[in-house]
């Protein structure tokens, strides 16, 4: 039997976080929009992919105003991946937390049996001399041959 019977619970923890893990193989993305849209910039692995100024984007504006907007997008789309990337340092973090808990667990439970049998040995040898002594006090009581 498990230490505390939390192994269960433990494997559950563990297969939980394995189903939103290993996004390391994945392409990690980000997207920011400003200007209603009109302006969208799209992350992919660190580095500006894609810059879609939509018809609109370019009424009315200023460069000055347009370069601002698109420097917002960036920024948006910059702060989405580093998002991703944040939790993904977290489940990695966590995922360590889990192998450590469970190496500490199996420890735990290998120094119990230990101190089980320990004191299943203790427990014979205390058996062993109360049953001695009780020999000994049988053989010594006056009237028995």
């Amino acid at each position: 039997m498990s230490l505390y019977g939390q192994e269960s619970a433990l494997r559950k923890l563990q297969d939980e976080v394995a189903g939103f893990r290993d996004t390391s193989a994945e392409t990690q993305r980000g997207k920011g929009e400003t200007g209603e849209g009109e302006i969208v910039v799209e992350v992919v692995d660190g580095q500006i992919e894609e810059l879609t100024l939509g018809p609109r984007a370019l009424r009315n504006r200023t460069n000055d105003e347009l370069a601002d907007l698109i420097k917002e997008a960036a920024n948006l789309a910059i702060q989405d991946y580093a998002s991703h990337r944040t939790n993904d340092k977290v489940v990695g973090s966590f995922e360590a937390l889990l192998d450590s808990v469970d190496s500490i667990a199996a420890a735990a439970e290998r120094d119990f049996a230990k101190t089980m049998d320990g004191m299943d040995r203790a427990l014979r040898q205390v058996e062993q001399l109360a049953a001695q002594q009780q020999s000994r006090q049988e053989a010594h009581q006056p009237g028995q041959g």
